[in-house]
Formats: structure tokens, C-alpha cells, sequence
């Protein structure tokens, strides 16, 4: 059974252990080296969660390029979206129920 609470609470708890424990950022930084992401691409993040992954994969895109960050919880979704904000990169979200460009 889906529980909001539950989804906020869980989307809060991997973001703070992705915050605490760096081999989160570690794991999205090699991530995007071996998938050889540069600027001009297109890159499809799927299931996104808070937006570790996206952040460095706009990083890497320098302004240039697209991503699409893909999550089935709206509460991973709108975590990933404050980042992406926070750091000055843009981005298209889709989720469960509806697409926003952040």
C-alpha cells in the first residue's frame, strides 16, 4: 500500500546518507566518467531518486545538452529538483503522474 509518509520519509533518509556518506558522490562521479558524458548530449537518468546522479550528469554537460531525470516517487522527484535548482542547472523531471522542466 503506498503511503505519502512513506515516500517523504524515505526520499528524506537516502538523502541525508547520500549528504553524510560520500561514496554516494563517488559512485554518480564514475558513473558519468564511464558513461563518457560531455557536453551537447542528451542523457536520460532513470530512476533518479534525490538527484545524485543528475547533478553531476548537468555538471558534466556544461550548460549544453539535456537530461531527463525519471523517478517513480514524486517525493525523490522533488528532492532532485531543488538540487538541480540549487546548483543553477535545468533539467526535464517526469514521474509517476506528470512531466515539469525545473
Amino acid at each position: 500500500m503506498y503511503s505519502a509518509w512513506a515516500d517523504s520519509f524515505n526520499a528524506q533518509m537516502y538523502e541525508k546518507y547520500a549528504q553524510a556518506y560520500p561514496i554516494y558522490r563517488e559512485t554518480g562521479k564514475k558513473l558519468v566518467e564511464l558513461a563518457d558524458i560531455r557536453p551537447g548530449m542528451s542523457v536520460v537518468d532513470l530512476a533518479c531518486g534525490t538527484g545524485i546522479v543528475t547533478e553531476r550528469i548537468a555538471s558534466a554537460l556544461e550548460g549544453t545538452g539535456s537530461v531527463i531525470a525519471i523517478d517513480l516517487s514524486a517525493t525523490m522527484l522533488l528532492t532532485s529538483i531543488e538540487g538541480t535548482k540549487d546548483a543553477g542547472q535545468h533539467g526535464r523531471y517526469i514521474g509517476k503522474e506528470r512531466f515539469c522542466d525545473a
